[in-house]
């Protein structure tokens, strides 16, 4: 169904026009204490003026943007996600770790007022499975980043992590003193590397495919920044350095056991990592 046009009886006035699609949690408007608010089921949400006529309408159909922020419990800290524009009425955050809980601020904003939060139930993270993320940056000046769908890796069979290596620089000098001196840098990262079939079950059945292979070796030379997550919850701003797979040529799927290494490039904490 298209909607074209909307016509008001010139003997009737409006205080708003909110279009929203059937569901069995639509509210009761038949109330005294209806007020109109943004939902997963709205489609429009248009406000008059004072006068209540229609030239009150707003240049954006539903009006109002949105700021979400990030609690983790027991930081008492919220932290900046973004700003939802144009109407959106979701986000998905991917920087979040496992073991973890999070609370959710919203809060709608306008030109000249900003709402209470609106505040969600806390929510833990929970998964058996390790993840590796591409991610682009939204603008140039901003530590905000996208996914794109496309760009999620998920491995959870047979999963063999390598021991982390924590890498820094310092060297000893010895002189003629009892004990040397040591002289250390500002290096400090990570490294490891992780095996796994690249595959998953469907079905009750293993797959995976010459395509899919391909597809994870366009990915490990694109040249994006990935965030990689383990079972354990840690999370961090990696690179693949190497890739490679071995086929298991004594099962019928052929299966593809991939390992592939990877190098910590920076902290994930201050950035927002996003998606629709």
């Amino acid at each position: 169904m298209e909607i074209y046009g909307f016509v008001c009886h010139p003997n009737i006035t409006l205080d708003f026009f909110h279009l929203e699609e059937s569901s069995v949690n639509n509210a009761n408007i038949f109330t005294n204490r209806y007020i109109p608010s943004l939902n997963n089921n709205s489609k429009v949400l248009i406000t008059f003026d004072s006068n209540n006529n229609c030239e009150g309408v707003s240049e954006s159909a539903l009006g109002y943007s949105f700021s979400a922020y990030r609690e983790e419990s027991g930081t008492n800290e919220l932290k900046y996600l973004t700003k939802i524009n144009d109407g959106a009425l979701s986000l998905i955050d991917y920087n979040i770790a496992n073991q973890k809980e999070y609370t959710y601020y919203i809060f709608k904003e306008d030109d000249n007022t900003i709402s209470a939060a609106n505040i969600s139930d806390p929510v833990e993270a929970c998964w058996w499975e390790w993840s590796i993320t591409g991610i682009t940056k939204a603008s140039y000046n901003t530590e905000e980043y996208t996914v794109n769908s496309n760009d999620i890796w998920i491995f959870s069979l047979n999963i063999e992590s390598a021991e982390k290596i924590q890498n820094f620089n310092k060297v000893e000098y010895r002189n003629l003193t009892k004990f040397p001196k040591i002289s250390q840098g500002n290096l400090n990262y990570t490294t490891g590397s992780l095996t796994c079939l690249i595959g998953e079950i469907r079905n009750n059945n293993y797959v995976d495919t010459v395509e899919l292979l391909n597809a994870w070796n366009d990915f490990c030379t694109n040249g994006q920044l990935k965030l990689l997550k383990d079972r354990k919850g840690n999370k961090m701003i990696v690179d693949i350095m190497s890739s490679s797979t071995k086929t298991y040529d004594e099962t019928k799927e052929q299966a593809d056991v991939l390992t592939f290494s990877w190098a910590q490039l920076k902290d994930s904490d201050d950035m927002t990592i996003i998606g629709e």
